[in-house]
């Protein structure tokens, strides 16, 4: 089967969300909406309706400009990004929408993707009270993790995973020749990323050599110093959990993109609020709780 090249993932001007919610605002509906190949590119089709029988469709290589298409000149309205973001990830990896289409349940308005993937016929569906909830359920049900839809990752961009407690089980320090048994979701999550090309590193304080322990007055940190040994352990343990040796390092680069991590608390970017309630957040990371 001949996989169809992809339009650019961004559109030059507002993005296909914002120009669908100034539709949505002007008591438009999505009736139908699905992609489709020609000559060797990947095409989509959008029919939207309003109360009254009207109806206006709009297709091209870009969802955005398909929906332009719809009504020429309608000011674009607010963008949903993590949408977006999704939707391009998951055509990334092959799956085409099938259908999709807005429907109301007890007045509220909802809306309904289904995804198929031509290479193997199958399918996911989602939906929920907006694209992004139900194109993040199309994600999990493609075994593609909805964390990592923000964005493709660029070149030169990485995703660190801690090693104890995160991908490891961890509860005493036993010398470095001891790491835990694999935590399955996580270690799940960690080859679906590998899966879908994503360069994904430990990132571990085991490989600083011990310095930071000594200098806590921890005398067990010294087995740390011989970081070649450290490795060697940690690259066995990733052979027989991962399938395959993964990078591995303490050091937070500019390419980082993501660092999940049981001590970690998740902060919303510029404003300094986190991400979950405020003492959950603290009492998780202070605990190393996932």
């Amino acid at each position: 089967m001949t996989t169809p090249s992809l339009a650019p993932d961004a559109d030059p001007g507002p993005g296909w969300t914002a120009r669908l919610a100034a539709l949505r605002t002007g008591g438009w509906s999505v009736a139908v909406h699905n992609d489709y190949v020609q000559g060797g590119v990947l095409r989509t089709f959008w029919l939207l309706t309003r109360p009254g029988g009207r109806c206006a469709k709009g297709e091209a290589a870009l969802d955005a400009e398909a929906l332009a298409g719809c009504a020429p000149g309608l000011e674009p309205g607010g963008a949903d990004p993590a949408a977006e973001a999704a939707l391009a990830r998951l055509r990334r990896a092959g799956w085409q929408v099938a259908l999709h289409n807005d429907y109301r349940l007890g007045g509220v308005a909802h809306t309904f993707w289904r995804l198929c993937r031509p290479a193997d016929r199958r399918y996911v569906d989602g939906e929920g009270l907006d694209d992004a909830t139900a194109l993040r359920a199309c994600l999990a049900a493609a075994g593609l993790d909805p964390a990592v839809a923000e964005g493709p990752l660029r070149p030169g961009e990485w995703i660190g995973v801690d090693l104890d407690g995160t991908m490891a089980v961890h509860d005493v320090w036993r010398g470095i020749a001891h790491i835990g048994a694999p935590i399955p979701a996580m270690v799940a999550r960690v080859k679906a990323w590998l899966a879908a090309g994503v360069d994904v590193r430990v990132f571990t304080a085991r490989v600083d050599g011990g310095r930071i322990g000594l200098a806590m007055g921890d005398p067990g940190s010294a087995e740390l110093a011989d970081v070649d040994a450290v490795r060697r352990h940690i690259e066995a343990w990733c052979l027989e959990h991962v399938g395959q040796v993964l990078p591995i390092t303490n050091v937070k680069d500019y390419g980082m993109r993501q660092v999940w991590a049981a001590r970690a608390g998740q902060v919303e970017p510029n404003t300094g609020r986190t991400l979950a309630p405020e003492p959950e957040a603290r009492d998780s990371a202070a605990a190393g709780a996932p």
